[in-house]
């Protein structure tokens, strides 16, 4: 997160196959440094890579959102 200028919480752009975005968290203690990326497996899915692929990440600002509409998926019949 230090080579990338990047403070805990900020949002980062992925890009694999696809691009998508996710906030940037501290790996464990243990597991920084290593110059290794931690995605879970919807990030993954999202970004069309796999475990072992090499991904790009860049720092971007993202607006706050001023309102959001949340629908059903479907035509909405049987809930």
């Amino acid at each position: 997160m230090t080579a990338l200028g990047l403070q805990s919480g900020e949002t980062v752009q992925v890009t694999g196959r696809r691009s998508t975005v996710a906030k940037a968290l501290l790996a464990y203690a243990e597991d920084r440094g290593q110059g290794q990326v931690q995605m879970d497996g919807i990030l993954r899915e999202n970004a069309q890579a796999g475990l072992g692929d090499r991904v790009q990440l860049e720092k971007i600002v993202c607006p706050v959102a001023r309102s959001v509409v949340i629908q059903p998926l479907g035509d909405g019949a049987g809930g």
